[in-house]
């Protein structure tokens, strides 16, 4: 959203805009990747598939594999749509992966995997404060990293160390006071109209649930805005947020607007599953009563 208000990004101008080596194999109903826009991609109406298929090192241990990244539209093109874009909700980790490039060629990068992160470190974290929050593992985040705890027979090949290079689908390292100053910001701009990184209008965008796209999960029904969903908790309260998932780790943040009151719950087992979803709701909603009084 930092790119679209610069003027480098339109939401809805394709992206082969941007990206002209860009392509994938159309879906057997129709499809077609040349349609395929900004905004598709971060409400996860692209028509792309959840994970990619193809070949690549994604996952590495001991050190970062910047090609994966850099090789990414040529990896992509053997994928296939899943759907007509503009059609349906598929959340896809591809059209994260995408937006990721995106970002480091509409920066004025060719690196796109140094190009990603030195783009978050200069435009998020670093004004932030956020000094153990990254896209990459560092020595000094390796030293504050809670250890990773398996199922035994859920376990697959996965080191303690290991490093996802996709980047921006969920890589990011974190930890939950810093997790804290994020949802304070986010909070902030929300509630007082700061336009402390991005002018309203265009912050605002991102939560637009009212056009935005939904779709049914168990029984109850999510919104996905640019990046962030809205879904209701099951005593009726509206949240925004989103879920994280990785080797060893589950993570979710939910944010009630109205109160000013965000949860970030992590828990470092792959077994945890629904545990922090739920976790976290049932502390939002605690939080709220006991602020608002609300039912």
């Amino acid at each position: 959203m930092s790119l679209v208000e610069a003027g480098l990004i339109d939401l809805d101008a394709p992206i082969i805009t941007y990206l002209p080596e860009f392509s994938v194999l159309p879906s057997p109903t129709g499809g077609n990747y040349r349609n395929i826009t900004a905004r598709m991609l971060l409400s996860h109406t692209a028509g792309l598939p959840m994970f990619n298929t193809g070949t690549g090192n994604m996952s590495s241990v001991g050190y970062h594999d910047e090609a994966f990244l850099n090789d990414y539209l040529i990896t992509v093109a053997t994928e296939r749509m899943i759907a007509e874009e503009g059609t349906q909700v598929f959340y896809s980790n591809v059209g994260m992966e995408l937006l990721g490039v995106l970002v480091a060629r509409t920066a004025g990068y060719d690196n796109q995997f140094e190009g990603f992160v030195n783009y978050t470190h200069a435009f998020l974290f670093e004004p932030l404060g956020l000094n153990l929050t990254s896209y990459v593992m560092t020595d000094e985040i390796r030293a504050h990293m809670s250890g990773k705890y398996f199922n035994p027979i859920l376990r697959r090949d996965w080191d303690d160390l290991e490093l996802y290079n996709g980047l921006s689908p969920g890589s990011m390292y974190t930890n939950a006071s810093e997790m804290a100053v994020l949802m304070h910001t986010i909070l902030r701009d929300i509630k007082f109209d700061d336009g402390i990184f991005l002018r309203q209008e265009i912050f605002n965008q991102m939560f637009d649930f009212d056009s935005a796209t939904r779709y049914q999960l168990g029984q109850n029904n999510v919104y996905f805005g640019l990046g962030f969903f809205q879904r209701t908790s099951r005593s009726g309260l509206l949240m925004i947020g989103h879920s994280g998932m990785g080797a060893g780790h589950r993570t979710e943040m939910l944010i009630h607007p109205e109160s000013g009151i965000g949860v970030f719950v992590s828990v470092n087992a792959d077994s945890g599953g629904m545990i922090p979803t739920i976790l976290t709701e049932e502390i939002l909603v605690s939080a709220v009563n006991e602020k608002i009084g609300a039912e």
